[in-house]
């Protein structure tokens, strides 16, 4: 198992329903070369949580940051849902209490992006 220092949480930067968890494994595997879906986790509307790449697997999802990090996607661009932030914070609970000491961040942290459109104070 990789050592877990960090969750990053991202948006998938479309509000349209069709972008889905299915629809990104898609999108990652044909069109970026990827062997699965970057994430780890996606979140959508309905705070429905779907496991993406194995957890034991380095990410995709933050250039130059996924060796020891948990991706974590909120389908959507605006307008999250109160399901989606506690989906997502029932998920870091669990994420945090199995890797200790482990942070939390966004992906504008790391990128000069607006991803994911909103505050972690909104989440935590």
């Amino acid at each position: 198992m990789r050592q877990i220092k960090r969750i990053i949480i991202h948006y998938s930067a479309t509000d349209s329903g069709l972008y889905n968890h299915d629809a990104i494994t898609n999108d990652h595997r044909v069109n970026r070369g990827f062997r699965d879906i970057g994430y780890h986790y996606t979140i959508d509307k309905s705070g429905n949580i779907r496991i993406g790449r194995e957890i034991e697997l380095a990410g995709a999802h933050t250039l130059g940051e996924n060796y020891d990090s948990i991706g974590i996607c909120l389908l959507g661009k605006q307008n999250f849902t109160k399901e989606q932030f506690t989906a997502t914070r029932n998920l870091l609970k669990i994420l945090l209490r199995a890797f200790k000491g482990c942070t939390i961040h966004t992906h504008s942290e790391y990128s000069n992006t607006p991803c994911p459109n909103f505050s972690l104070k909104e989440i935590l």
